[in-house]
């Protein structure tokens, strides 16, 4: 198989794989998880075409960007995905509560704000017009996925989430 075999090869397993973690919630076209699997997609054909690019001219500005902003990416998602994990396996009965702690007091959403950041670390790497379309992909799915789950978290949560809402940001501190 030559390189971009194996790619689409790797690509589309991985993509099953998508699939089959979304597939409850690609039948309901209104949640947020259907949204937010398309988000996913965006991101695997980021990640899956700048992989030949990843090492290009390493200390270039871009490649300096890049990396930081990826670096940035790793450490919400990982702020953010230790926070849940950790409220689930302390307290299984509290799972279901609004998480205010953390990285969470600063940002509502710092796992799909790591997914920004990995997407636009990604793009500086070598920036294309297709790239730039599989970025406005992102942008697009990751809004329609926040306004689902925040419509979604205000029905399950109510007041409580109204007030945190209006303290925190989506998905930078103090700025957006």
């Amino acid at each position: 198989m030559g390189d971009k075999a194996t790619s689409l090869f790797i690509f589309f397993v991985l993509s099953m794989g998508i699939v089959y973690l979304c597939r409850k919630d690609l039948r309901n076209r209104g949640s947020y998880g259907y949204y937010r699997f398309f988000t996913f997609e965006f991101v695997l054909l980021l990640i899956m075409s700048s992989i030949p690019v990843w090492l290009k001219d390493p200390l270039s500005p871009l490649q300096i960007i890049s990396w930081t902003l990826i670096a940035v990416a790793l450490c919400l998602g990982i702020l953010g995905l230790r926070i849940s994990f950790e409220r689930r396996h302390a307290d299984p009965e509290s799972a279901d509560l609004l998480i205010q702690t953390g990285i969470y007091r600063s940002i509502r959403h710092p796992l799909y704000s790591a997914l920004v950041f990995l997407s636009l670390g990604l793009f500086i790497k070598e920036p294309s017009e297709f790239w730039a379309l599989l970025l406005v992909g992102v942008g697009f799915t990751i809004s329609a996925t926040v306004n689902a789950e925040e419509e979604f978290d205000e029905k399950k949560f109510g007041e409580p989430y109204r007030v945190y809402r209006q303290r925190t940001k989506r998905f930078i501190p103090y700025i957006y």
